[in-house]
């Protein structure tokens, strides 16, 4: 589970959207946060410039007078708080930040400070979310960010593929859920399997496909009912949701998510099949550049076999069945 969260500012509002989610996962999970800020090239007017040493100490200064102040809106009883300031080009230094320190989560929001380009995320954010190497959680920025100790989870969607990657995600999920009490809302996305023709009569679908697809949506149902036995309890709430595809997997997901109004959505890295070398799968990817609801990406590390921690005998669990549902959704 998450034990130390680390979370990069620039100093923009917009980044400080983040803090809201590093106080929630802090209270619930008794996790430590540190604050990082990166100074860089302060005073230098120039690439053949030399830097100022003193514009350096007043930027440091700067920066950890900023942290500061930041740090003591977040310390409540029993949320520890650190903050460090390191020099330096910002995604390089947050990812040898990163690396250095033993964190389990990164937490930043899609654009900061710069200008805004018109993209989905800033640079910094992507460099990170693809090179940090440990789970991300990537936050949509608003121009007024929600009040850290106002900040709840109402809902987390967790999309499964009935993998055991999609066991290990799904697990965090619940555990999530139950430290933040919210609630769980598992749900998979029917996918068309593939034909091959060049016949382009007729609408409907041919007879062994339908069957595959049958097949598919009842061991969906019964992947969720089982999982539900496995992680739940009267304290945790899961629902269990088929949608039919809308454009993709990953459109599919986006808009279910903003039709809900789900407050997190939590995927594995990689999913059923992904090659493990790149650091995100094409689900994950491109669920990365059109989620308009914040997104955890679990890393699994790239490897062969499923993750540590993945539920490997469900048969095994007999957890109290929660209040559990499960149904089908068209559109």
């Amino acid at each position: 589970m998450i034990k130390r969260i680390l979370v990069p500012l620039d100093g923009s509002r917009s980044a400080e959207g983040a803090l809201g989610h590093a106080s929630l996962l802090a209270r619930a999970l008794g996790a430590e946060v540190e604050l990082l800020r990166v100074v860089n090239d302060p005073g230098r007017r120039g690439p053949d410039e030399p830097a100022d040493p003193l514009a350096w100490r007043l930027a440091d200064a700067r920066a950890e007078a900023y942290l500061s102040e930041v740090a003591g809106r977040l310390r409540k009883p029993g949320v520890r708080v650190k903050t460090r300031v390191r020099e330096g080009v910002p995604s390089e230094e947050i990812v040898a930040a990163i690396r250095g320190g033993g964190h389990d989560l990164v937490i930043v929001t899609d654009h900061g400070s710069g200008t805004r380009a018109p993209t989905v995320l800033g640079g910094t954010a992507l460099a990170v979310t693809i090179s940090a190497g440990v789970s991300v959680l990537l936050v949509r920025s608003r121009d007024e960010p929600p009040s850290p100790d106002a900040f709840e989870y109402q809902e987390i969607l967790a999309p499964v593929d009935c993998s055991p990657r999609g066991d290990w995600a799904l697990g965090v999920a619940a555990g999530l859920a139950r430290a933040t009490g919210a609630r769980l809302q598992m749900v998979h996305v029917l996918a068309i399997p593939e034909v091959l023709s060049r016949d382009p009569s007729g609408d409907t679908m041919p007879a062994p496909v339908e069957e595959i697809r049958e097949g598919n949506r009842r061991a969906a149902r019964q992947y969720m009912d089982e999982m539900a036995r496995c992680l739940g309890g009267e304290e945790l709430e899961i629902e269990g949701l088929i949608v039919e595809p809308d454009g993709g997997v990953a459109r599919t997901l986006n808009r279910l998510a903003t039709t809900r109004a789900s407050d997190l959505i939590v995927l594995s890295a990689h999913g059923r099949g992904a090659a493990t070398e790149w650091p995100l799968g094409s689900v994950a990817a491109t669920t990365l550049l059109s989620a308009s609801q914040p997104l955890l990406l679990l890393q699994d590390m790239a490897g062969e076999g499923a993750p540590a921690g993945v539920l490997e005998d469900r048969s095994a669990k007999s957890s109290p069945r929660p209040r559990t549902t499960s149904r089908h959704q068209t559109g």
